[in-house]
């Protein structure tokens, strides 16, 4: 005994309305993810290769007022225009994350996401000629932009931090 045709004629109906319904849900996520992709914002440089060696949460810097300064405690020669490659160093090869900008105030810039930029935690005069500027990087679950962007934060000088040049060493937290 077989089935009757008119019993194959629905089951092959049921099939073909099923291979459609498939390919159906198919076109339909895939042109959801087309969507998604082109609207994501795309990252103007590709991200730098990695050295091998991790990245130092740590940098120090001597902060001493350029000899062309007007007073003595005013911006250094540094440039501030342009930021270096990342990994990279400023002009003249010396990591500067520091610089004077006034008699008592230092700018310190920080690299990272441009949506989670380092925030200013605290100041420590750990010498007449030394300072610790700590920054805090930790946004929790927030989601952050993996591009890599300068921030410049200006930072009051403690008054026991009198002793020049004065040594900055700036810390991130994460």
């Amino acid at each position: 005994m077989g089935y009757s045709p008119e019993t194959r004629k629905h089951a092959r109906s049921r099939w073909v309305v099923a291979v459609y319904v498939a390919v159906g849900v198919f076109v339909v996520g895939a042109l959801i993810a087309l969507a998604f992709t082109v609207m994501m914002p795309r990252s103007p440089a590709p991200a730098p290769e990695p050295t091998g060696a991790p990245p130092s949460s740590a940098q120090v810097s001597p902060v001493s007022p350029s000899a062309g300064a007007e007073s003595p405690g005013g911006p250094s020669a540094l440039p501030t225009e342009g930021l270096p490659e990342p990994g990279g160093q400023p002009g003249d090869g010396e990591p500067r994350p520091a610089d004077w900008v006034g008699d008592s105030q230092i700018r310190v810039q920080t690299f990272g996401s441009s949506s989670c930029p380092a925030r200013l935690e605290r100041v420590e005069a750990t010498a007449a000629d030394e300072l610790t500027v700590y920054f805090d990087s930790d946004y929790g679950n927030q989601a952050c932009t993996m591009d890599y962007v300068g921030t410049e934060h200006i930072v009051d000088v403690p008054e026991e931090a009198d002793g020049r040049p004065l040594m900055v060493r700036v810390v991130v937290e994460q």
